[in-house]
């Protein structure tokens, strides 16, 4: 999800800042309906169409498995679009369009359902994380008395693209609320935040 606009685009001209962090020659950002994940306006559209259901509780008619639906480094599985395409195939079909993969890759069961190797990422491998925290036998970074470590190091690659920034804070929040209250109240609003928010001290 993204606001449409380069990072840098939100800098003050000549600052400092974007001086040093943002390279006068860089591969120019993504148009905001070129990825899924980075169009907030697009995903905001496909809910007021109901494309996408307003609360993820409708995916089914079950209850959402929260812990299952979470992944082990803080990433809300449950509203991802990856994970609403398994039942929603005109979701499906425009994620397969947006993305420039197959119809059949336009979906993911969650990080844990995945065991931690997300077959449209083409990943061959468990990621550093799920990794870990199986060797350590633990559900999530949280439960670590190593958390916070490197594997959950911010970057400012991509950050305006995904969510992966928001880790630490989604992982403080489940240790502060609860997992299920955290989900239910936190979680959307975090992402939501992030991507569309406007920066502020």
């Amino acid at each position: 999800m993204h606001t449409g606009r380069d990072v840098a685009d939100t800098q003050v001209t000549g600052s400092p800042y974007s001086q040093c962090f943002y390279p006068k020659v860089r591969p120019p950002a993504l148009h905001s309906t070129d990825n899924i994940f980075q169009s907030a306006k697009l995903l905001q559209k496909l809910q007021d169409t109901n494309v996408m259901p307003m609360n993820n509780d409708q995916i089914k008619g079950d209850k959402m498995d929260y812990a299952k639906m979470t992944s082990p480094c803080g990433l809300d599985c449950f509203n991802c679009p990856m994970y609403l395409a398994n039942d929603n195939q005109e979701l499906r079909s425009l994620i397969s369009k947006k993305m420039n993969i197959p119809f059949e890759s336009a979906l993911c069961k969650g990080c844990r359902n995945e065991n931690g190797t997300i077959p449209f990422l083409n990943m061959t491998e468990p990621c550093s994380v799920y990794k870990c925290i199986e060797k350590k036998d633990i559900e999530f970074c949280c439960d670590c008395s190593d958390f916070p470590c490197d594997h959950l190091h911010p970057y400012a690659d991509k950050a305006s693209e995904l969510p992966h920034n928001t880790k630490v804070f989604n992982l403080c929040l489940i240790k502060k609320m609860g997992l299920e209250s955290w989900a239910k109240k936190k979680a959307k609003s975090v992402n939501e935040t992030y991507f569309k928010g406007k920066w502020k001290l």
